[in-house]
Formats: C-alpha cells, sequence, structure tokens
C-alpha cells in the first residue's frame, strides 16, 4: 500500500540561494570601502594642485591670497632646527624679506633661542602643532592638546601666543577646524607647494616653486624635519628671481590682512 505523503509538515523556501546572497554582500562591501576610501581621500588626501583657485573660508582655514595683488607669502614648516632656521634668516635679513614660521612645539622647547631670533627678526610664526601628528579623525581633546602644548611653548619662548594654524600634511578635518577655531585660530594651508621634503636639488625645489607661482601665492617650504639643506640653497634662487618678476614679499598675517597674534 502507497504511504501518503503528508502535507503541511514541512515548506522549501522559495527565497534567493545562498549564492546571490553571498553576492549582495560582496557588492555590498566593495561599495562601503570605495566609499570609505573616498572619503578618507578626501579629509586627508594632499593640498590638491588647484589650490590656488579654492574659495578661503573666512576667520576658518585660507590657501591663498588676493589674485589681484602681487604678493607672495614664504612659509617655512617644522622647524626651528639648527642649523637651517639659522641659515634662512641670514638669507631673508640680507634680502630685506619678511617671511612665516610654522612653528612645532618640540622643536621650539630644543631651540627656543633660535624661535625667539625668527621673532625679533620680525618675521610672523604659526603653530603646526606640538609633535606634528596627523589631526584628521582625531578626538577634539587629541587636537586641542596638541594646539594647546605647542602654544605654551611657543609662548615660554618667546612671548607671543600666534593666531595661526597650520595642520600637519596640510590634512584637516571639520572636526579639527572648529576645534582650532574654538582656541581661537585661523587655518592656513598653501597654494604652492615645493615639495622640498624631497630633495631632489635645489635647483629643482626652486624650479617648481617658480613654475607655479601666481599672485597671492602661499609657498610652502621646511626648515625643519631633516636635512633642509637644499631648501636653504633654493630660497637664495627665489628670492632674486620673484624679485625680478615683480613680487612683493609678505607675512601671512600681512597677505590677508588679519592680526598675527592674539
Amino acid at each position: 500500500m502507497r504511504r501518503q505523503r503528508k502535507t503541511g509538515a514541512r515548506t522549501t523556501s522559495q527565497g534567493p540561494s545562498v549564492k546571490v546572497m553571498l553576492g549582495i554582500v560582496f557588492l555590498l562591501v566593495v561599495a562601503c570601502v570605495a566609499e570609505g576610501n573616498y572619503f578618507y581621500r578626501e579629509i586627508t588626501g594632499p593640498v590638491p594642485s588647484d589650490a590656488d583657485t579654492l574659495a578661503n573660508r573666512k576667520g576658518v582655514i585660507y590657501w591663498h591670497g588676493d589674485p589681484h595683488r602681487k604678493t607672495v607669502a614664504l612659509t617655512f614648516d617644522d622647524g626651528p632646527s639648527a642649523p637651517y632656521t639659522t641659515k634662512i634668516l641670514s638669507i631673508l635679513k640680507a634680502n630685506d624679506v619678511k617671511a612665516t614660521f610654522f612653528f612645532l612645539g618640540d622643536r621650539v622647547e630644543a631651540s627656543p633661542e633660535l624661535a625667539r631670533a625668527v621673532v625679533e627678526d620680525g618675521h610672523a610664526i604659526g603653530n603646526h602643532t606640538y609633535d606634528h601628528p596627523s589631526l584628521v579623525l582625531e578626538s577634539a581633546s587629541s587636537v586641542r592638546a596638541q594646539l594647546r602644548r605647542a602654544e605654551n611653548a611657543i609662548i615660554a619662548a618667546t612671548g607671543v601666543r600666534p593666531k595661526f594654524f597650520r595642520p600637519p600634511y596640510g590634512a584637516a578635518d571639520s572636526f579639527t577646524l572648529d576645534e582650532a577655531r574654538r582656541l581661537g585660530y585661523v587655518a592656513i594651508e598653501w597654494s604652492n607647494s615645493s615639495k622640498d621634503w624631497l630633495r631632489p636639488g635645489a635647483n629643482a625645489i626652486a624650479d617648481r616653486v617658480l613654475r607655479q607661482v601666481k599672485n597671492g601665492s602661499i609657498i610652502l617650504l621646511h626648515d625643519g624635519g631633516g636635512d633642509r639643506s637644499q631648501t636653504v640653497a633654493a630660497v637664495t634662487k627665489l628670492i632674486p628671481e620673484l624679485k625680478r618678476r615683480g613680487f612683493e614679499f609678505v607675512t601671512v598675517p600681512e597677505m590677508l590682512d588679519i592680526p598675527a597674534t592674539f
């Protein structure tokens, strides 16, 4: 006798197969990674090559000066550092040029006399954090600690509390900018990078700056963070040529018409 098939005891799923589900999960993961990479690049990527055309955000962040004024601002990061800061100061003085130096707090503590020399020579200074970490995706307390610690070192050495802040690597997300602004700082990026950290030779450093220079260029150079002898040599070439082209050298606060200190 044929056994009757029971009905209703078991059902067969009609949903998507395991392969289809795995495929969907894979696509979602790829999409999330791509979106995450895009977001990360947006907030941590290097200063863009078209920075001279970006819109400055008044009182928040600046990339360049007035494109209608034939001025340039030389800026030096990662110092003060012997012997390079001293040599650069001598070159600037010999050419009657003022520049802007973005100090690291730990370097100021190591060479307070160099920090004082920069200020005594009439140059503008800025805060470049205490020891050069990337501040992207850091907590507000971490950003605040870096800026305050550097600030205290700068004040102790020079008696000056700078108004300007340059984020390490030029990387600044909205959280970093908001915290810097709460502390009273204005962020300064650049529109003309010498890429002197690559040490391609003094001529290559100078040529790169001269190829890119425009009215209102904020030029990135370094007086610390390693061997800067090529930068020193490049500056001796840059200043006469920029003068020959009719550019006026100004400090960042002069270029932006913002007080240099609190």
